[in-house]
């Protein structure tokens, strides 16, 4: 939290420095660096708790700032467009961004040095709050539904993505989504819209309904982006998955064939939701050894043990590892397997079967098959492949050995 802190504090001096800069030298124009250090101060805040009057001042300050921002975007907006009486706008705007900014002036002037030493840790006592929990709301709160509601809502997550030090990879795609829904405006909030001539009004519509639309044929690949993205930053298992694994798809493929196979056999092993998060966490995790040098496998199991950020019992954990353990190589399962119940040791070993089975339609990470088809018989398992070639079936009977030995079912394959 020492990171954060200072932090904090370095945006609050920052925020002190620019006011007294804007008073001394009549600087308005820094006004726009004020409010971006005013949203970053506010992420940090947002994670600490008796910081009421701090945060009150802070949204103050910023709503002092917005009018100025809204004229200078709109007018930079019109500028670029093509309008018949363009020049008589853009001077309606210059006049009234003139007007803001002298207003301005005046109520940063009234900002006394006791008022402004608000800004300072010193007279702030900070206690921080649980962040991923900050992180849950503000996800949960996007309105995927309102183009420019999802862009300040994204701008908010992406100050507090940076004020708790997040990857930088997830901040770069937060900001490339951010400019893309940066291209939608909403036309009816424009200050000078009754000035302009109807055509005018017309064309600039167009204008924003053609990139409206653009944006909103894209929406589907933006949820996804987004859903991947909240995924890997609220699940410390895909967090660490994606951190270690070499090839983060194919563990995702794994899990999700993984599931696929353990759905079929549930109601024939009785198996439960404790077992199908196992095998989730199992699967997307099973290859975090390529980390390190040695067998991965065994890697996998001992990084698996000693972690501490997935939040597991050291039971589960140690399920989890020896199912990640034998995904390859032989096995040993007396092992570990003695502090379980002869019912658990069952689990585990089918899990583990199952795990391999999943590997085995990969191939070198290159060949996968991308369409499977299950299909549970009194003494067989057949799987559907829409394609498999010779050498990825090879590898597939011989990583469902395990699963054949375990359910006591001859493993039986082919294409659709």
């Amino acid at each position: 939290m020492d990171k954060i802190i200072r932090k904090l504090d370095k945006n609050l001096k920052n925020i002190n420095k620019l006011i007294h800069k804007i008073k001394n030298n009549n600087d308005i124009e820094i006004a726009h660096q004020i409010r971006v250090s005013i949203r970053k101060s506010m992420a940090i805040l947002e994670l600490t708790s008796d910081n009421s009057d701090l945060i009150n001042f802070l949204k103050k300050l910023m709503k002092s700032l917005e009018p100025l921002r809204e004229i200078q975007v709109e007018k930079t907006i019109l500028n670029s467009l093509e309008l018949s009486n363009k020049e008589n706008i853009i001077k309606l705007y210059s006049e009234e961004e003139k007007k803001i900014k002298k207003n301005l002036l005046k109520e940063l002037r009234k900002l006394d040095n006791k008022f402004l030493d608000k800004l300072s840790l010193k007279k702030n006592k900070i206690n921080f709050k649980d962040y991923k929990l900050r992180t849950k709301i503000l996800i949960e709160n996007l309105n995927i539904n309102n183009l420019h509601k999802l862009r300040i809502g994204l701008k908010k997550l992406r100050y507090h993505f940076e004020a708790i030090n997040e990857d930088k990879a997830k901040i770069k795609k937060l900001e490339e989504i951010q400019e893309i829904l940066g291209q939608s405006h909403d036309i009816v909030t424009f200050k000078f819209l009754k000035n302009m001539q109807e055509q005018d009004i017309v064309n600039i519509w167009k204008i924003f309904i053609e990139k409206e639309t653009e944006i909103l044929n894209n929406i589907d690949e933006i949820k996804q982006n987004l859903q991947s993205l909240f995924e890997i930053v609220l699940d410390p298992v895909l967090v660490l998955s994606k951190k270690l694994s070499p090839d983060f798809e194919h563990v995702r493929r794994v899990e999700k064939k993984s599931q696929m196979i353990l759905k079929k056999l549930k109601k024939e092993y009785k198996t439960s939701k404790e077992d199908k998060e196992i095998l989730r966490i199992s699967a997307l995790l099973h290859d975090i050894g390529h980390s390190k040098l040695g067998q991965h496998a065994e890697n996998s199991f001992d990084i698996i043990m000693a972690s501490k950020e997935l939040g597991l019992t050291q039971k589960d954990k140690t399920k989890i590892a020896i199912i990640a353990k034998y995904h390859t190589g032989s096995w040993n399962k007396e092992l570990f397997l003695k502090r379980f119940t002869l019912k658990e040791k069952q689990i585990i070993l089918l899990l583990s079967a199952i795990l391999r089975a999943a590997d085995g339609t990969e191939f070198e990470s290159v060949e996968f098959v991308t369409n499977m088809g299950i299909k549970i018989k009194k003494s067989a398992i057949k799987f559907y492949f829409k394609k498999i070639s010779p050498e990825l079936k090879n590898r597939f009977f011989k990583k469902s050995k395990k699963l054949s030995e375990i359910t006591n079912k001859k493993i039986k394959c082919s294409e659709n």
